[in-house]
C-alpha cells in the first residue's frame, strides 16, 4: 500500500493555496482600479472647490447623492439657473456683464426654456438707485468685494425681482479666459440656417476659414477665439438682439456636447474641462446638485429647448421695451412705464409656468 510521503503533503498544501489564490488576485485587482478611481474623484472634487461657492464636505456630498435630495425648486418642478458672463480682467470695466439669461428647466415636461435680458435695461437696484442690467454684478462687487457668494446672492435676488420669477442657482464666466477654456475642452459645433450665416459676416473673415463643417448644411466648428466672436460680435452692438441669439445658440451648443454623462465619465475629458472651468467660473451649486442637474437634463433635445428674449418688437415674444436714451446713452425701459415691470413679469412667469 502506497505511503503519502513528505512532498505528496506539500504538494497537497500548494494546490490549496493555488485554489486561494483567485481570491487574493481579485481583490488586487479592485484596489488597482479602487485607488486611481478614488484619486480621479478627489482630484475632480478639489478643482470643482475652486469653482463652487458653496463648500460642504464629500461626506455631505455624497449623501445627498445617494438619498436623491431634492435641488432647489425641485418641489414645484421648476429650477431656474441665472446665466452670467463677463467681461473679465483682461477689460476695463472687468465687472460688467454683457450676457445675462435665466435656463428654466421643467422638470415635467422635458424642456428648457432661456429667456434673456438686453444688457442696457434698466432697473432699480435697492440702496443704488437706476442701473443697466449689465451692471448688476458690478455693483454687487462694490458692495460685497471679493466674497462670490454674496455676490451670486446679490444678482440672483436683483435679476429675480425684475423678472417675478424664483432664481435658485447661478453662473458666472469670465470672458477673459473664455478662449483658453473652449480650446481646452475641445472644439464647439454650431448649427444654423443658412439665412442666420448670411447675417453673420464675421463667419467669412480670414479667423473662421477652415471652420465650416463639410458636406454639413450649416455648421461650424469654432475654436476658442471663433467661440469668442461668436458670442460678442460686435462687441459694442446696439441693440444687441441678435447677440442674444447667438449666445442662445451656443449655450444649446456647449451643453448638449459636453453637460453629458458621455463627457463626464471620460477622465481626460472631465479633467480638462475641471481644469479650465475652476479658473473662469464662479458657481453656487455644490457638486452633487450639479450632477443631479445633468441627470434630469440629459434627455431634453434642442427640439425642447425655447429661446425668449425680452425687446422692443411689441409684434414678438418679449416685446415689452421701449428705446430711449440719457447720461449713460441708449436704455430700455418697460413699455408699461418707467418702473412698471408688471407685464415683464407676467411674461416670465407665464414662460416658466408652461
Amino acid at each position: 500500500m502506497y505511503e503519502e510521503t513528505d512532498f505528496d503533503n506539500n504538494y497537497k498544501e500548494l494546490k490549496i493555496k493555488k485554489r486561494r489564490n483567485p481570491w487574493k488576485w481579485l481583490l488586487l485587482l479592485i484596489f488597482a482600479f479602487l485607488i486611481p478611481f478614488l484619486m480621479y474623484i478627489s482630484y475632480v472634487y478639489g478643482l470643482f472647490n475652486f469653482m463652487t461657492t458653496g463648500k460642504i464636505s464629500p461626506t455631505t456630498e455624497l449623501k445627498n447623492l445617494l438619498w436623491a435630495t431634492e435641488l432647489d425648486g425641485e418641489n414645484t418642478g421648476d429650477i431656474n439657473v441665472l446665466f452670467l458672463g463677463m467681461r473679465g480682467d483682461k477689460e476695463i470695466e472687468p465687472y460688467i456683464t454683457n450676457a445675462m439669461m435665466v435656463m428654466n428647466v421643467d422638470k415635467k415636461t422635458k424642456r428648457i426654456n432661456l429667456i434673456s435680458v438686453p444688457r442696457d435695461l434698466q432697473v432699480q437696484v435697492p440702496e443704488y438707485g437706476y442701473s443697466k442690467a449689465n451692471s448688476i454684478y458690478k455693483i454687487a462687487r462694490y458692495k460685497n468685494n471679493d466674497n462670490d457668494d454674496k455676490n451670486l446672492e446679490f444678482s440672483k435676488k436683483i435679476f429675480a425681482d425684475f423678472l417675478g420669477i424664483d432664481i435658485h442657482y447661478a453662473f458666472l464666466v469670465d470672458f477673459s479666459g473664455f478662449e483658453e477654456m473652449i480650446d481646452d475642452i475641445g472644439q464647439v459645433e454650431v448649427s444654423m440656417t443658412e439665412q442666420e450665416a448670411k447675417n453673420y459676416p464675421f463667419l467669412e473673415e480670414e479667423k473662421f476659414k477652415g471652420s465650416r463643417v463639410p458636406k454639413s448644411n450649416v455648421s461650424y466648428r469654432l475654436n476658442g477665439e471663433q467661440s469668442l466672436i461668436f458670442i460678442r460680435w460686435p462687441e459694442n452692438a446696439i441693440p444687441d438682439f441678435d447677440r442674444i441669439k447667438r449666445q442662445h445658440l451656443f449655450l444649446c451648443s456647449l451643453r448638449n456636447q459636453y453637460l453629458n454623462y458621455n463627457v463626464l465619465l471620460n477622465p481626460m475629458k472631465t479633467i480638462r474641462m475641471m481644469q479650465a472651468g475652476s479658473e473662469n467660473i464662479k458657481t453656487d451649486f455644490n457638486l452633487w446638485e450639479i450632477l443631479k442637474f445633468i441627470e434630469m437634463t440629459k434627455g431634453i433635445n434642442v427640439g425642447n429647448i425655447n429661446k425668449h428674449y425680452l425687446n422692443t418688437d411689441n409684434k414678438t415674444d418679449g416685446g415689452l421695451l421701449l428705446e430711449s436714451k440719457n447720461n449713460s446713452g441708449l436704455i430700455y425701459t418697460p413699455s408699461a412705464g418707467k418702473d412698471n415691470f408688471s407685464e415683464i413679469q407676467n411674461w416670465a412667469r407665464k414662460i416658466v409656468a408652461n
